[in-house]
């Protein structure tokens, strides 16, 4: 598949230039949703769509969408490859929701876009990107927390959580203190990862071995929503 890597990146400043940044009132987030992606290799991509209550701190209602990734994986441009899947998932919640949270970039992002970027600004949600690994920039410490300082911004804020490291960074409607809140509040004492995307890489990736497996078909997705 041939990649115009320039027209992305087009595209990319474009969405970048309509994020907002700005605080948000954590005690009025009740419904937060976790996004994330498995792969079949009969099926190719698996997208969850968990929607948590944080308030009873427990899962309240699935959507899948499966198919082929319309794009390869390329550094800095998962959000063509995922993103379609995943908008698909969200699209099937009966429930509305306050915010979504994504495996993946925000603003720590080289072109400010990451996948949660992405998706906040397509859905007209609050979104947060919380990613396992650095893309841009330079770790820094400052008042006892490490930053991701790119191009003399802090973009994502370095939480160890238990073996963990995790990179939370702002997607959209969104600050940096307000996403660091919220993945703590949502991270429960003995957990990894918020409860949101904990639950969202467990099923997603349940269902794709269960789709290899043969024991289960993208008809029966219907049934486990």
């Amino acid at each position: 598949m041939n990649v115009d890597v320039r027209k992305l990146e087009r595209l990319q400043r474009a969405i970048a230039e309509r994020l907002s940044v700005r605080p948000l009132d954590v005690d009025r987030v009740r419904y937060v949703v976790g996004l994330d992606v498995a792969y079949s290799r009969a099926y190719g991509g698996v997208a969850a769509a968990v929607l948590v209550d944080v308030a009873r701190g427990r899962m309240v209602e699935l959507s899948f969408a499966v198919g082929e990734p319309p794009f390869p994986y390329v550094p800095g441009f998962l959000a063509f490859r995922e993103a379609p899947l995943l908008y698909t998932a969200v699209s099937g919640l009966s429930r509305d929701f306050d915010l979504v949270m994504v495996d993946g970039h925000g603003l720590a992002h080289p072109r400010r876009a990451g996948i949660a970027s992405h998706l906040g600004a397509a859905l007209s949600k609050p979104s947060i990107g919380v990613a396992k690994r650095r893309l841009v920039g330079q770790e820094v410490s400052e008042g006892g927390k490490t930053y991701v300082v790119h191009a003399g911004e802090k973009v994502a804020v370095v939480l160890q959580l238990g073996r963990r490291r995790l990179y939370v960074s702002p997607g959209h409607m969104v600050d940096l203190e307000t996403a660091e809140r919220l993945v703590r509040r949502l991270t429960p004492p003995g957990y990894t990862y918020p409860l949101p995307l904990h639950h969202a890489d467990r099923v997603s990736k349940d269902v794709a071995r269960k789709l290899d497996r043969g024991t289960l078909s993208p008809s029966d997705l219907r049934r486990l929503q």
